[in-house]
Formats: C-alpha cells, sequence, structure tokens
C-alpha cells in the first residue's frame, strides 16, 4: 500500500463507522416521528373523552363549558397541523418533538386549571406529555417531564401557591407519585422495545456486511488479501480492540493477517500466542474462549493439514456471546473462500 492510498484510507471514514452513525440517526428520527404518532392517537382520545365530558357534566356552567371547549379547540388545531405535516412526510427534528411537548403540558394544565384545580376531572390529561415524552426522548427525559408536570400541578391544582404552603398528602403526594410511575413504567417498555428493535436492525447490518465480505472474498485472488478482509470484518462485527488471522500447520502456527479498530494492520509487539488454546480450537473445530472471555479463538476452515484460525483479543471488557455469533455468522459466511485459498 503507498504512502498516498495509507493517507487516504485514513481520512475516509470506515464503513462501520458511517452504518453506525447511520443506524444511531435513524434510531432518533423514528423514535420521534413514533413518539408525535402516539401523541396524535392520544390528542384525540383525550380531546374525545374530555370534550364529552365537559360538555355533559351537569355541575359545570355554561360559561365554564364554553371556556375548556375553547381550550380543546386549540388544542385539536395543534393535533390537526401535527397531522397533516405528518402526513405529508415531515420529519420532526428535536426542536419540533420540544415544542409539541410544551405545548401539550400547556393546553393540558389549561384544561386542569380552569376546570376546579384538584377537583378537576381531566387531570389524567397531564400524562399525555408523560408517555410520549417517553417514545420520544426515553426514559430519563419522561421522568425529568414528569417531575416538572408535578410541580406545575401543586401550582395549578391550587394546595400549593406562595400564599398558601399547605400541601394536603392525599391529594398532592400520590399524584405526584402517580406522575412518576406512568414515566417510570413507559419509559422502561419503550427502553425495552427500542432495545429489541435495535438488535434486529444490528444484525441486519451485520448480514449487509457479511453479504459484502462474502463479495469481497470472492473478488479477491490473492489469499493475504482474504485474510486482510476477513480479520478486518471480525475486529469490527465484536468488540474486539484487535485480531490475526493464524494458519496452524506441522510445522505450528503463524500470523498471516492482523487488524486494530483504528485501522492499522498491527498489535503490540509484546503480545504473544497462546499456542495452547490455539491448538485446542484448531483440533476441536470450536471456539475457545480464555479463562478471563479476553480472548477469543475461532476456527475458519482447514484444507491439506492447515487450520485457519481468527484470534480476538480485548483489554477493557470481556467478550460476550452476541461476540461469538457475530463471529460464527462471519466464518460461516467465509469459510468456503479461505478453505478454497488454502488449496
Amino acid at each position: 500500500m503507498t504512502a498516498v492510498q495509507a493517507a487516504s484510507q485514513k481520512q475516509t471514514p470506515r464503513w462501520q463507522d458511517v452504518r453506525a452513525k447511520a443506524i444511531d440517526a435513524t434510531f432518533d428520527a423514528d423514535r420521534r416521528r413514533a413518539g408525535e404518532r402516539v401523541a396524535l392517537v392520544f390528542r384525540w382520545l383525550f380531546l374525545i373523552v374530555i370534550g364529552a365530558l365537559n360538555n355533559l357534566n351537569p355541575h359545570s356552567g355554561p360559561e365554564a363549558k364554553v371556556i375548556i371547549d375553547a381550550v380543546l379547540f386549540g388544542w385539536a388545531v395543534l393535533n390537526v397541523t401535527v397531522q397533516v405535516l405528518l402526513v405529508r412526510g415531515y420529519r420532526p427534528g428535536k426542536q419540533f418533538s420540544l415544542t409539541t411537548m410544551v405545548l401539550d403540558i400547556f393546553f393540558a394544565a389549561a384544561v386542569v386549571y380552569l376546570s376546579d384545580g384538584f377537583s378537576s376531572p381531566f387531570f389524567l390529561a397531564l400524562f399525555l406529555a408523560v408517555i410520549t415524552t417517553a417514545v420520544r426522548f426515553g426514559a430519563t427525559a419522561s421522568f425529568l417531564s414528569a417531575l416538572v408536570i408535578s410541580f406545575l400541578y401543586l401550582f395549578i391544582g391550587g394546595s400549593f401557591t406562595p400564599a398558601n404552603f399547605y400541601i394536603d398528602p392525599n391529594a398532592t403526594i400520590g399524584k405526584m407519585f402517580l406522575f412518576l410511575v406512568v414515566a417510570l413504567s413507559t419509559g422502561y417498555m419503550t427502553r425495552e422495545l427500542e432495545r429489541e428493535r435495535r438488535a434486529a436492525v444490528e444484525r441486519a447490518a451485520q448480514a449487509d456486511s457479511l453479504r459484502e465480505l462474502s463479495m469481497n472474498l470472492v473478488s479477491d485472488t490473492d489469499i493475504k488479501d482474504v485474510f486482510d478482509v476477513l480479520v478486518d470484518h471480525a475486529v469490527q462485527m465484536t468488540t474486539a480492540e484487535h485480531g490475526r488471522v493464524i494458519v496452524s500447520s506441522q510445522d505450528g502456527f503463524s500470523v498471516v493477517a492482523a487488524a486494530n479498530r483504528d485501522g492499522k494492520e498491527t498489535v503490540p509487539e509484546t503480545e504473544v500466542l497462546d499456542e495452547h488454546q490455539l491448538a485446542q480450537a484448531a483440533s476441536t473445530g470450536e471456539a475457545v474462549f480464555s479463562s478471563e472471555r479476553k480472548n477469543m479463538v475461532v476456527p475458519i476452515a482447514s484444507s491439506d493439514g492447515a487450520t485457519v484460525l481468527v484470534s480476538l483479543i480485548q483489554t477493557g471488557s470481556t467478550f460476550t456471546n452476541q461476540d461469538l455469533f457475530a463471529v460464527d455468522a462471519l466464518t460461516g459466511s467465509s469459510a468456503v473462500p479461505v478453505a478454497n485459498a488454502l488449496r
């Protein structure tokens, strides 16, 4: 590799980093879009229920009903505007989501304040902001919004004001606790759903990288290039800091390729081969972990008395079963090209 090619490779972002950033950006955008869709459904639900309760309430006067209807109409206009934007393909950004969240809190607080505060049957409207914030921004933001809403509820409810610092535990602490419980439960469920979806997307990205690996291995005729592509993908698909491709034969073990996470093709000179671990993987044909799970050796293919092994090493943490799954998928897709290259 010439100096110009090396400099170009160093300046060009690695495809794994680009893909990871694209996945993160996609998840953020999808979460905000899903949050707005959830908010749409809940807004219409709250508007219909609150509107019906307001106009069918025999204990409320005509003027009070008109005031609440006016607030609900403004809230409905907001909902229609958001729905039209989403239907037209608008991708909500962080500022848009923050704006709709603040407006939801404003309208819900206005409904509660204008309908007798703590005696209002509409205080559940405040849960809209708590639930949708969890979908938009995650569990932490939902918990913080619940704290803010609880604080606002103390004031608009009329039990905790600058003129009256009396706190009724039954009317305040219980409702504050309910806001926080809803925030935590919704945030936890949202985080679990996001984790499962992220895992599915990462597996799809790994499948795409395996397809790319197979194409590279088929197109490469030089066995050194085959090993370089293999170890580079193995390092990037796992949490390994660096890795090596080692050929086990009757003459011993020889390193034929190496790669680091930062793109360099070298490994620490002080690092020695664990020949016992390599021999065990070569003889059994199964992956072998070190006792501390900081070293993993996976056999790829055998041909004519030689076995190709991938040795992955990290020092900061330990290898997981997910790393083993990724390497197994990698070796499965590259076993035939590697075996052909050995002949």
